[in-house]
């Protein structure tokens, strides 16, 4: 019988590692963070892969380094290895580091991710990589215009049945609709849809996050923080909610956001302005609707009452297939390069 690949994953973000908390407790599957919890040791190590002054001292200390960083958990060279490189992972952008790892682990393949829309401000990871391409075996985004245009996979779709504390579901203030997120310009545009739905008896909770001070707006629902959200409290008001509001900035992009997983994987309605929604495999009519303006927002579809059958089978955007497909690209030679 075939061995398994052995997964080295490395993340950046508490999203990232929920996401995938399904596969995580695989023996095949190994997650490191963006930091050690040691924190000082691991900082001091991606300093040395990334050194831009000496490349001798960084070959010198490239071995300890190595060796402290894998901490007991050093991939073993008969075995095939995928390591699976998350955009914002300190060392994913470095090159000096993924050589050193394709010199050690000739078996391996190593997997780059975006999990962000390649705009002028993130143009240069797609253009390092393109000066390296040979590097790479497999490049994955959830946007397929970016897949399009700069030649990699599109793989959309990926969320765990993340487990919420039980307090904080307890804790949390029950509503109709729940929104949460940055500003990022939106502030006019979900002060709209708050008015239209609370006008309309529809109980609201927003949690809007480093929101234009010059644009802010007290009302009873609204809440806005000047750090990032816990991701299990924010889970707990997903989990005491009727409907999930999903806003988002951009509407010519096709990705979509986490609002939508969150949607399957919890058996909550999706309120969405995201035109390719329906476009999508993890749609369904049922249990979610499209929206451009507020006023487009059907009060009627808060309300109504779904079965278990008519939501969204939320195994569908399990990490298994994630891995799945990885395996089959890489390992079985399933699809054409």
């Amino acid at each position: 019988m075939d061995r398994l690949p052995q997964y080295y994953i490395f993340g950046y973000s508490d999203y990232i590692k929920n996401s995938l908390l399904d596969i995580l407790k695989l023996p095949n599957v190994h997650y490191y963070e963006t930091y050690h919890p040691d924190g000082v040791i691991k900082r001091v190590l991606n300093r040395v892969f990334v050194s831009r002054y000496s490349r001798i001292l960084s070959s010198m200390l490239m071995p300890v380094c190595k060796n402290l960083y894998w901490q007991g958990n050093r991939p073993c060279k008969e075995e095939m290895q995928i390591f699976i490189l998350y955009e914002i992972n300190p060392l994913s952008n470095k090159q000096q580091w993924i050589r050193e790892v394709k010199k050690d682990y000739p078996n391996s393949k190593i997997v780059y991710i975006f999990t962000n829309i390649i705009d002028e401000h993130r143009k240069w990871r797609i253009e390092q990589i393109n000066r390296h391409r040979e590097l790479y075996d497999l490049i994955l985004t959830f946007n397929e215009k970016d897949a399009e245009q700069y030649n990699m996979d599109y793989y959309e779709g990926v969320f765990s049945s993340v487990q919420v504390s039980r307090r904080l579901i307890d804790d949390a203030e029950m509503s109709d609709v729940y929104f949460c997120g940055l500003d990022k310009g939106r502030l006019p545009f979900l002060l709209d849809i708050y008015k239209y739905l609370t006008s309309n008896g529809v109980k609201c909770i927003f949690d809007i996050i480093f929101a234009d001070e010059s644009r802010k707006e007290e009302h009873e629902g609204i809440q806005y923080h000047e750090d990032l959200i816990n991701n299990q409290a924010m889970l707990a008001r997903v989990i005491k909610s009727k409907c999930i509001l999903e806003a988002m900035v951009d509407t010519t992009q096709p990705g979509s956001s986490l609002r939508m997983c969150e949607a399957v994987a919890f058996k909550k309605k999706l309120l969405t302005n995201n035109p390719f929604a329906k476009d999508k495999p993890f749609f369904s009519s049922k249990q979610m609707q499209y929206y451009s303006d507020a006023t487009d927002i059907d009060i009627s579809f808060i309300y109504k009452e779904l079965g278990e059958s008519d939501f969204l089978d939320d195994h569908m955007l399990s990490p298994m297939k994630l891995l799945d497909y990885m395996e089959r690209k890489l390992v079985k030679n399933e699809f054409d390069r």
